[in-house]
């Protein structure tokens, strides 16, 4: 009874999202930027000392049962010894982008604005694979789609390679070289045994055999009630959401989601392609549709970029 009661209230909220008037998407697209800004610009700040050795205080906290996430709690932010990669107050960095990388792409990555630029520094720390290769998609994508001269698109970019040099010299010392190449350079390397670059390692070998069953049987459609033990050594992507949901479910995410941005962004289709294209990526390794964050960046998205260049800035 609870589960159906807590599926209709998650459908009117999402309704109710979807609906709203364009003006009040704008509103919230720059409260979220302003206020995420805050949140992890503050724990960014303490993490910086934690990087350069001042002594914080801490203590022990863990999420559920699972071991994957066990955390030294500095309040402020998490951290694990075995990776030192920037989450903010998140499990994971990955999730941290999920929500970072479709509000820079919405602000057309503009360093004018003081938030985008604390949120694209977080976004370097994290050290996220799947975010640092959407932060220059999808700031590509923005310039490329600008109406200028191939020179003043060219010159639109400087602003990228200067912002990443900065915080790529702050990593780096912060880090180490030893720690960069291990957490970021290293998972670039191409695996033959994954067929891909070694940092896509969303699944084990033994969810993939799960996968493949799941996939050749009549469960395909509907997916399958998964168990603790399918999740060890970690489990993410679009396998797992095929595996749990089925073939149906993920036609629908998929149909959902291009009816809302096109339907949203009528007037600029260009803009809401783009979008969409940094949402399905996203979602591609962190398979979560029906996350807030997502949900927001869909419906708000495009009437926020269409709003904003005939509007004040943040």
């Amino acid at each position: 009874m609870f589960g159906i009661i807590e599926s209709i209230c998650l459908f009117f909220s999402i309704a109710v999202l979807f609906c709203l008037r364009e003006e009040y998407k704008y509103d919230l697209i720059r409260f979220i930027t302003k206020w995420f800004s805050i949140i992890v610009g503050v724990s960014l700040f303490f993490y910086i000392l934690y990087l350069l050795g001042f002594p914080l205080p801490y203590t022990y906290s863990q999420m559920g049962d699972s071991s994957n996430y066990e955390f030294d709690n500095y309040f402020f932010f998490l951290a694990k010894d075995i990776s030192m990669r920037f989450r903010g107050p998140f499990l994971e960095p990955g999730h941290m982008t999920m929500g970072i990388a479709p509000i820079l792409f919405i602000n057309k990555y503009d360093f004018k604005n003081p938030y985008v630029v604390v949120l694209s520094l977080a976004q370097l720390f994290s050290m996220s694979l799947a975010g640092i290769i959407l932060f220059f998609l999808g700031y590509i994508l923005i310039a490329l789609s600008r109406n200028k001269g191939v020179k003043q698109k060219i010159l639109s970019i400087t602003p990228l390679f200067l912002i990443v040099l900065i915080a790529g010299a702050l990593i780096w010392y912060a880090y180490g070289r030893d720690s960069v190449e291990e957490m970021f350079l290293a998972r670039l390397v191409y695996d033959s045994d994954l067929g891909t670059i070694a940092g896509y390692n969303r699944t084990t070998e033994y969810f993939d055999h799960l996968y493949n069953q799941v996939m050749s049987s009549s469960h395909r459609w509907v997916g399958v009630e998964l168990t603790d033990q399918d999740f060890e050594g970690g489990v993410a992507g679009y396998k797992r959401f095929f595996v749990e949901n089925g073939l149906i479910s993920a036609f629908l995410i998929i149909v959902a989601y291009f009816s809302v941005a096109f339907k949203s962004g009528n007037r600029n289709k260009k803009l809401a392609s783009m979008l969409l294209l940094v949402l399905i990526l996203l979602l591609s390794q962190n398979a979560y549709p029906l996350w807030w964050c997502m949900l927001i960046s869909l419906a708000c998205g495009v009437p926020y970029m269409v709003s904003n260049e005939r509007k004040y800035r943040i």
